[in-house]
């Protein structure tokens, strides 16, 4: 987020996007081609941390590109929901990515899926990375910036001077982020291990993942569009409402899990509120900085609150589940969680 948001800041947001997606496929295409620990040891580790990181740059990066979105819209009135399509791109990754990872694990033999097929997986990703690089090459850049950009007041420094003047302001944001991408992340990476410690098959919260991102399109679209009528903060705040309500019962109901259905409804419930918050991020943080800095501060805002939503929602949770001997003990501590980070969101 400080490297790339100076260039998005300073040459664009089409070019720094462009840069983005060829970040993120270089790590995907390199951690498929990583040979395997047996064949060169230590440094397969080595070199698929280092593509890892070069990927997260990527990823890192695209988040900035919501605020591309909200700038092309055509009318100040619907930025809430051209700001929300940037929102369903996420949702449309989550299903790529979940669905075919679902039917690879249940239907290849495990020795194939281990030797080679969760290969395919990312260099499938890669190419869908390529694929949007191209795409973007037929895109124009952001006439709001082309036309500061014209008048030669684009920042010079723009990640130092948005830290300077706007810390408060990214503070407030990334607790916001935090609130949102915590709750994906407890789904998509601390979910699966929750279930499985009950002695559920883990992959069906890969295809309930992929349901409700599915599920989350519709309510993504709905959000962007309320945002515009009922302005950006009380929509956003009533998806933290929904969030923390459901943050606890989400885990008391994976907690008695007896069928795939059961977790597939509770996901699509839990996403299905989180995604009213995704569905006006892009519009409420672009709007809250100058043009000249709006690249930068979206894409530090929300990097600040990826990382912290990850801490509390996957690394603190998973601690919470084994120092309380399983999910019995530890599910409403772990929903607790989230429901407060929701409750700092909303002040």
């Amino acid at each position: 987020a400080f490297f790339f948001g100076n260039y998005g800041d300073r040459i664009g947001r089409k070019r720094t996007m462009q840069f983005a997606m060829v970040s993120t496929a270089a790590g995907a295409f390199g951690i498929a081609l990583t040979p395997s620990y047996s064949s060169i040891g230590i440094l397969s580790e080595v070199l698929v941390i280092a593509f890892r990181i070069l990927g997260g740059m990527g990823i890192s990066t695209m988040i900035g590109g919501g605020s591309w979105s909200v700038e092309s819209a055509h009318s100040s009135s619907r930025r809430g929901l051209v700001g929300s399509s940037f929102a369903l791109g996420l949702s449309g990754g989550v299903m790529l990515a979940a669905f075919p990872a679902f039917y690879m694990i249940t239907t290849l033999p495990g020795a194939v899926f281990l030797g080679y097929g969760w290969r395919l997986l990312f260099v499938a990703g890669g190419i869908m990375m390529l694929s949007s690089y191209v795409m973007i090459s037929y895109t124009s850049e952001s006439s709001i910036f082309s036309s500061i950009r014209k008048r030669n007041e684009t920042s010079r420094a723009p990640v130092s001077e948005v830290l300077r003047k706007y810390r408060a302001t990214i503070a407030r944001l990334a607790v916001i982020q935090a609130a949102s991408t915590g709750g994906v992340y407890e789904i998509a990476s601390f979910t699966p291990g929750f279930i499985s410690s009950l002695g559920f098959s883990p992959v069906y919260s890969l295809f309930a993942l992929g349901i409700a991102a599915a599920a989350g399109i519709p309510v993504r679209l709905a959000a962007g569009s309320l945002a515009d009528r009922f302005g950006r903060r009380m929509v956003i705040t009533a998806g933290m409402i929904l969030t923390g309500a459901w943050a606890i019962p989400y885990l008391y109901i994976l907690s008695f899990v007896s069928s795939p259905m059961t977790v597939i409804l509770d996901e699509i419930a839990f996403y299905g509120f989180i995604s009213i918050q995704i569905g006006v991020v892009a519009s409420m943080f672009s709007e809250q900085f100058r043009t000249m800095y709006r690249y930068s501060g979206t894409t530090i805002s929300a990097n600040f609150g990826q990382f912290t939503g990850g801490l509390t929602s996957s690394v603190l949770a998973a601690y919470i589940l084994y120092a309380l001997h399983g999910p019995e003990n530890s599910w409403p501590y772990i929903g607790a969680i989230m429901l407060v980070l929701n409750v700092i969101s909303i002040a």
